[in-house]
């Protein structure tokens, strides 16, 4: 059965996919004149933004535009709400600023004090990215918190206490953001919805990443990413992945070689990640070589290193060819001409002239 009440419990649960299905039948057999009607289709519109399914949003906002007129006040701050928010998604920022202090505007007549909340979320929310209006932040902060107590909503805490988090990373306050993600970290475990809990394990890697600790940071956002349904939370997935690719650009990008302990992996600069699961003597034998860069280790030391053995040409030869091989035809740009492994007259060695980190894993 196709009811309001069932598709607005999944999508405040984050069930978006199922939210779509179960309110796009609603509105195909409900009045158009309910209320309920009105608030599916604005549920509708901001699952099809997180979907990315644009068409389809597209086809909704026509429909809502040519039947404006009928919509109360509650309706139109939701309306300019959820444009907002769509506005702030294609960074067209001054526009989703304009539309949110619109939502607010109609908001305030109303009697629905969650419709207030949300607008007034909005309004700090576009004018930290504007940087505009910020003498008005904590006036309005206020507000949303106070409406937060009494609406004893754990989804809304959660949220302003994600908000009051970019707040402190716009003031620099770095260990306050860090605080207060932390504290909606520890909120949002009331709440069932999977698209706010993994957000807010996005919103603790960004803050981290801002304040300059990108081994946490990776953590974070990693632990993230490898949480979300792709299909499911589509917009989410990419600004996460976006955060990612900023921390390697930030954290790696003066290196030739890094080697990932932790995930058993090796970063070479223009090739990219290298799976090494499972592949211990490759591991082993580069990250000797990577501590003593320009060293060079003959078969002897490498068979006392490796494998805690006496050297045997017959036993260790050919092991130690095949796996410097392995090793070049994995790492090296170019496959006729080492720019990384060399061998000279005393042994193997890891060049001198390239840049390299071995990135372990840390605890908090």
């Amino acid at each position: 059965m196709f009811s309001f009440d069932f598709g607005q419990s999944l999508f405040h649960q984050g069930e978006f996919l199922k939210a779509a299905e179960v309110l796009e039948g609603f509105c195909n057999s409900a009045e158009k004149s309910s209320p309920e009607y009105s608030e599916a289709l604005f549920h509708r519109l901001r699952i099809y933004t997180e979907l990315e399914l644009d068409e389809k949003r597209q086809i909704l906002e026509k429909e809502l535009y040519q039947n404006l007129s009928t919509l109360n006040q509650k309706d139109m701050a939701l309306f300019n709400y959820v444009q907002g928010y769509n506005a702030f998604i294609e960074k067209q920022y001054e526009e989703s600023h304009f539309l949110f202090e619109k939502s607010l505007q109609h908001a305030v007549e109303t009697s629905c004090r969650f419709t207030l909340a949300q607008a007034l979320f909005g309004c700090v929310f576009a004018s930290l990215a504007l940087q505009r209006d910020l003498g008005n932040i904590d006036h309005k902060m206020s507000k949303l918190e106070m409406l937060s107590e009494q609406l004893e909503r754990a989804d809304l805490r959660v949220s302003v206490l994600s908000l009051k988090t970019d707040v402190a990373l716009q003031n620099k306050e770095y260990q306050k953001a860090i605080d207060l993600a932390w504290k909606a970290y520890d909120q949002v475990k009331f709440v069932k919805n999977n698209f706010l809990g993994i957000s807010i394990i996005a919103t603790l890697g960004h803050v981290y990443l801002v304040s300059g600790d990108h081994e946490k940071a990776h953590l974070y956002l990693t632990l993230a990413y490898r949480s979300i349904d792709p299909t499911q939370y589509k917009l989410l997935a990419r600004k996460i992945s976006r955060l990612l690719k900023k921390i390697n650009v930030e954290s790696f990008s003066d290196y030739d070689l890094i080697l990932d302990e932790q995930k058993n992996v090796l970063i070479e600069k223009s090739k990219g990640p290298v799976e090494l699961k499972n592949q211990f003597l490759l591991m082993d034998l580069l990250k000797l070589l990577m501590l003593n860069p320009g060293v060079p280790f003959s078969k002897e030391e490498l068979a006392k290193k490796l494998w805690n053995q006496k050297y045997d040409p017959a036993v260790h030869d050919n092991t130690i060819y095949v796996t410097i091989k392995r090793i070049r035809s994995l790492i090296e740009p170019n496959p006729h001409h080492s720019k990384y492994i060399l061998r000279s007259r005393k042994g193997y060695l890891l060049n001198q002239d390239s840049t390299v980190l071995i990135h372990k894993e840390t605890h908090s």
